[in-house]
């Protein structure tokens, strides 16, 4: 699917760089700015978040925050740092990173067809237009209209929830707006979360989708259409353990790390360590073990702290 894009900023000391159905807007350029611009830059069209993601990692995440959007098969929208996106769009009225060490991402799949995300500063000039290249900006406008006659494409995984009544716009356009910050106009439907993972230095991530941990997870994250959560560890590996939601069940499986992952199910049951992609279901007050690095899986109130492995580690009796 391709569109037709119609970009406007609004003054700033900010940057925005437009590639051909992708875009990456920087609010306040500092640390590694640079890096960033020439890997977005470089990336060949179609893979620009991925090619981000990779700058963003070998940097140790010490960049400056950012917003990107990328428009193909799925609308894909990427927040970092301190920029808050909102929009109108059904499945992500708010995108912020928080306090997340990492960014913070969400696919969009279905080719919605009318939409509004805002950002930055400033209300866009419709007298400006971004053709290609790198601008200052304090924020920035995209219309990306459909070709006429040109269907949506279809989800991809045959997991994914069909999308219900009302949550589809039928129209033809696609507009994202960033620098406004105008109030959404449609009614807020998102994921209910399912329950937290809380880290044992005290990060939390609401769990709402699938997440594939490690130190660098984009490519597994990719390719079984989750979303990457780094997590920074001796022992760790790129692509570690995968948390996998299914209405309101959660399972974990060991994505053939070097080290293992080891599950402790309840505070009164011995450790065990997972055999690689076999999926194990676990419950509220689970503890999971990535290397050094340890989570809680918490519903509700409920938030175990991470207790110390002092027992043996014996394989998972239900796989023998």
């Amino acid at each position: 699917m391709t569109y037709q894009m119609n970009v406007q900023t609004s003054p700033g000391e900010g940057l925005l760089s437009r590639r051909q159905g992708a875009l990456l807007f920087l609010p306040a350029p500092e640390t590694n700015s640079e890096r960033l611009l020439e890997a977005f830059e470089a990336a060949d069209e179609g893979s620009e978040l991925d090619a981000l993601a990779v700058a963003t990692i070998e940097a140790e995440l010490d960049v400056s925050p950012f917003a990107a959007v990328q428009a193909g098969a799925d609308i894909v929208l990427r927040v970092f740092g301190s920029v808050e996106l909102q929009t109108d769009l059904p499945s992500v009225p708010l995108l912020s990173a928080g306090a997340s060490t990492t960014w913070v991402e969400h696919s969009v799949h279905g080719a919605p067809t009318a939409a509004t995300v805002s950002a930055g500063e400033g209300t866009p000039d419709p007298r400006t237009k971004v053709v290609l290249g790198v601008v200052n900006a304090g924020g920035f406008a995209v219309t990306m209209t459909r070709p006429e006659g040109q269907a949506p494409a279809a989800a991809a995984s045959p997991l994914e929830v069909e999308p219900t009544e009302g949550t589809t716009e039928q129209s033809d356009l696609l507009e994202y707006v960033l620098g406004a910050f105008p109030t959404p106009i449609t009614e807020p439907q998102v994921a209910e979360p399912v329950g937290e993972l809380i880290f044992d230095d005290g990060q939390k991530h609401v769990l709402t989708d699938d997440v594939v941990l490690g130190r660098n997870p984009v490519e597994k994250a990719k390719a079984t259409k989750s979303d990457p959560l780094i997590v920074a560890g001796d022992r760790v590996s790129r692509a570690h353990l995968r948390v996998r939601v299914t209405g309101e069940q959660v399972w974990v499986e060991d994505c053939e790390s070097r080290n293992g992952s080891v599950l402790v199910g309840s505070p009164n049951d011995e450790p065990f360590k997972l055999l690689a992609n076999s999926p194990q279901e676990i419950e509220d007050g689970a503890v999971l073990y990535l290397g050094s690095r340890s989570f809680t899986f918490a519903k509700g109130e409920h938030a175990a702290t991470p207790m110390s492995l002092t027992t043996p580690v014996r394989k998972d009796p239900t796989h023998g």
